[in-house]
């Protein structure tokens, strides 16, 4: 990747390479123009002595649609080899794939199409311009199976040539959510394991609780006044993913985001 400052704009030259078989490449390149600090996930897809790669990345005036200026359509490889994309919110499958800067946790679907079934891998060969406290998980539907490729950059899987090819997302997952404000001094996590929110320190007068997805729906609710606690334990375990905590005690109100990894 080639990375050059121009009139205080940042100009990446995002070279896309498609193997078909082991000797021939095809380059298909991009340039990305913007003003303002992106990230950058590139993935791989790998095996049977193929590879195939799809780019994600955030633009301050990106949609999740099809933009023009920005994204690239996917060409479809030419078998035995595969063809590995991202989609915009039409189904469109995209080899570069511009997002809005993430505000939420982003979901970015993906499409693995394989003419030789066997053991494949999707790496993360880039990730680019994520903060502490961010993450970048793949999901596969099919096993029931998060891993952040942030801590682990290769993920390895059974792939047959008949299997469905939306078996896999991309989250996105920011470490401050956009809006939130009048958040605690203190840290909140999730226990999976106990299926219990943490306080990194007591609260002595909790008067409401409740948690909320990104989408705003109201998924947990204890408005029973508390004392002296740091923790509550919730009646149901959460789905991985991120979440809205608002606490009201008798002096203050306070909303926070966490991520819940139910593993």
């Amino acid at each position: 990747m080639i990375k050059r400052i121009v009139s205080f704009s940042l100009i990446l030259f995002i070279p896309f390479f498609q193997v078909l078989g082991q000797n021939t490449i095809r380059e298909n390149s991009k340039s990305i123009t913007q003003s303002t600090p992106i990230q950058l996930v590139r993935l791989q897809l790998g095996g049977q002595s193929y590879t195939d790669e799809t780019v994600v990345y955030t633009d301050s005036t990106a949609t999740m649609g099809f933009d023009g200026q920005y994204d690239a359509e996917k060409v479809p490889s030419f078998p035995p080899a595969p063809t590995f994309a991202s989609l915009d919110t039409s189904g469109l499958k995209l080899s570069i794939n511009a997002i809005p800067p993430l505000a939420l946790q982003t979901t970015i679907p993906l499409s693995v199409v394989v003419h030789v079934s066997g053991t494949w891998t999707i790496t993360a060969t880039q990730l680019d311009g994520f903060q502490p406290g961010d993450d970048v998980i793949l999901d596969d539907t099919q096993l029931n199976v998060q891993q952040s490729l942030l801590q682990n950059p290769i993920y390895s899987f059974t792939f047959n040539e008949n299997d469905p090819e939306g078996r896999f997302f991309l989250n996105l997952i920011p470490s401050t959510i956009t809006g939130i404000e009048n958040e605690p001094s203190f840290s909140i996590w999730y226990d999976g394991t106990e299926n219990t929110v943490k306080f990194g320190q007591k609260i002595s007068d909790l008067e409401k609780f409740e948690i909320y997805d990104v989408q705003g729906k109201l998924i947990y609710s204890n408005h029973t006044k508390l004392f002296g606690i740091n923790a509550v334990k919730l009646n149901k375990q959460l789905p991985q993913g991120i979440y809205i905590l608002a606490i009201q005690t008798k002096e203050s109100t306070f909303v926070s985001k966490f991520f819940a990894n139910s593993r």
